[in-house]
C-alpha cells in the first residue's frame, strides 16, 4: 500500500507548497480587490470632475484652451439650441436695416424743420403775419383754378373751364374761358377744331343764362383761333335777385372728330351788402400799426377785412379782422403786428397794397372784389415798433408734438 497523500516529508512539503499557493492566491485576490476599488474610486472622481468642472473645450468651445469670440462663447454658454444673441444681419437684411435707419433720420429731420417753422410763425398772432416771399396772400387766396373734365370722359382731349374771377360785384361783367387740351397731362397744346357752349345755374338750380364760347377774337376773346374760347355776359339789373349768390357753370364741348367732354366751375355774383369807401387812417398803438378802413354797410352781418402792407422793397405784412357791423358808415380796424415791421427794417411811409372785404354771414362767403389802394401811412421808423412775440399757443403746442415725434424717430433709429 503506498504512502498516504500528505503524509511524510514529501507530503509535508506538498502541504506547505499548497498552503503557500493558497495564501498567495488569497493575497492576490485581496490586492486585486483593492486595485479594483481604487480604479473605481478614481473613475468616479474623474467623472465627478467632468460634471462639476467643464473642460476647456466645453467652456470655450475651442480646443487647447483657445477662446472663441465673445458672441460665440455666449452662444455656447447658453446652450446649443439657445437664441439669446441673434447673429448680426447680413446682406439684404443689413441693407434694409440701414435704409430703415435712414428713413427714420430723415423723418426726424423733417419733423424738427416743421417744428422750427411753426415756432417762427407763433411769434405773430393768427390775424397778422410778416410777408417774407413778396407773395400777396389775398391774391393767392383768390387765385382762379382751372377745372378739368372728369377722367372717366377720357384725357385725349381734356376740356378745361374757368372764370376770370372767383367773385363779381354787380354790375360788373362775367367772363368765362374754356379750352381743349390735346392729351392731359402729357400734351397740353390746344385744339381749335371745337364748339363749346355752357349754362349757368343759381343756388336754387334755376338756369339763369346759356352762353356760346367763341374763339373768333371778338369782345373779350383776345385772339381768334388761339384755342381759348371766351364768353362774356352782364346780368340784367332787374334780374339781380336770381343772380345773387353762388353761380354754377357747366360747359359742353365737342371736337371736329366727335370727342365730347363736359367740365364745371363756379363763382359768386351779387350786389355786396357792404362796400369800402376808400377812406383810411393809421396810428401807432402799443408798438403796433393800426389801420382803420371806412365801410358803408347796407345789411347787418359778419364782415371780414384783409389787407397787405408794402414798402419800397416789396410787401411787408398782412392783417385781417372779422367783426359784426350794423348798417351805416363804420370804421373797421386792422392791426399789423409790430414785430413784422420791426424785422422788415424798412422805414415808412407804407402803402396799402391790396384790400378786400367779404360778407362771411352767408355760405359760401360773398366776396367783394379785391382792390388796390393809393393810401400811404405816416412816416415810421422800424424802431418805433415793438419786438414783442405773440407766442401763439396753438402753434407752439403743435411744434412740441413735432419735436416729440423727432425725438422718437431719433431714438428708434439708434
Amino acid at each position: 500500500m503506498g504512502p498516504r497523500a500528505g503524509r511524510g516529508p514529501g507530503g509535508q512539503c506538498g502541504l506547505a507548497y499548497g498552503f503557500a499557493v493558497a495564501t498567495s492566491r488569497a493575497a492576490g485576490n485581496r490586492l486585486m480587490s483593492r486595485s479594483t476599488t481604487l480604479l473605481i474610486a478614481v473613475f468616479v472622481a474623474v467623472s465627478a470632475g467632468f460634471l462639476l468642472f467643464p473642460s476647456a473645450r466645453t467652456r470655450t468651445g475651442a480646443p487647447n484652451g483657445q477662446r472663441l469670440p465673445a458672441s460665440e462663447e455666449a452662444r455656447v454658454a447658453t446652450g446649443a439650441g439657445a437664441a439669446a444673441t441673434p447673429a448680426p444681419p447680413r446682406g439684404r437684411d443689413a441693407a434694409e436695416g440701414r435704409a430703415a435707419i435712414r428713413r427714420s433720420e430723415e423723418h426726424a429731420e423733417a419733423a424738427r424743420a416743421r417744428a422750427a417753422e411753426l415756432r417762427q410763425k407763433a411769434r405773430f398772432p393768427p390775424t397778422s403775419r410778416r410777408i417774407e416771399d413778396n407773395v400777396d396772400p389775398i391774391i393767392e387766396m383768390r387765385a382762379v383754378k382751372e377745372r378739368l373734365s372728369p377722367p372717366a370722359e377720357g384725357r385725349k382731349p381734356t376740356l378745361v373751364v374757368f372764370s376770370s374771377s372767383l367773385s363779381y360785384e354787380a354790375p360788373n361783367p362775367i367772363i368765362l374761358f374754356a379750352k381743349f387740351l390735346r392729351a392731359y397731362p402729357g400734351d397740353q397744346s390746344l385744339r381749335t377744331d371745337a364748339e363749346i357752349v355752357g349754362e349757368l345755374r343759381n343756388a336754387a338750380g334755376e338756369v339763369v343764362a346759356e352762353v356760346d364760347l367763341r374763339d373768333d377774337g371778338r369782345e373779350r376773346d383776345i385772339e381768334a383761333g388761339d384755342g381759348v374760347f371766351t364768353a362774356r355776359l352782364t346780368p340784367d339789373a332787374d334780374d339781380g335777385r336770381r343772380w345773387n349768390g353762388l353761380i354754377a357753370v357747366r360747359v359742353y364741348g365737342e371736337t371736329a372728330d366727335g370727342e365730347r367732354r363736359s367740365a364745371k366751375t363756379r363763382f359768386y355774383y351779387g350786389e355786396p351788402a357792404a362796400k369800402l369807401t376808400g377812406n383810411y387812417r393809421d396810428e401807432l398803438v402799443d408798438g403796433h400799426l393800426r389801420i382803420l378802413a371806412e365801410i358803408a354797410v347796407q345789411e347787418p352781418g359778419e364782415y371780414r377785412l384783409d389787407a397787405t402792407l408794402g414798402g419800397a422793397q416789396g410787401l411787408l405784412a398782412w392783417a385781417e379782422n372779422t367783426a359784426a357791423l350794423e348798417p351805416g358808415t363804420r370804421w373797421m380796424p386792422l392791426l399789423f403786428w409790430g414785430l413784422s415791421l420791426r424785422e422788415a427794417n424798412e422805414p415808412g411811409p407804407y402803402r396799402l397794397s391790396s384790400i378786400a372785404l367779404a360778407n362771411v354771414s352767408v355760405h359760401p362767403p360773398q366776396l367783394n372784389d379785391a382792390i388796390g389802394s393809393t393810401y400811404r401811412t405816416a412816416p415810421y421808423r422800424p424802431q418805433d415798433f415793438s419786438d414783442e412775440r405773440y407766442g401763439d399757443p396753438r402753434l407752439l403746442e403743435k411744434a412740441d408734438r413735432y419735436d416729440d415725434e423727432a425725438r422718437g424717430e431719433t431714438t428708434r433709429a439708434r
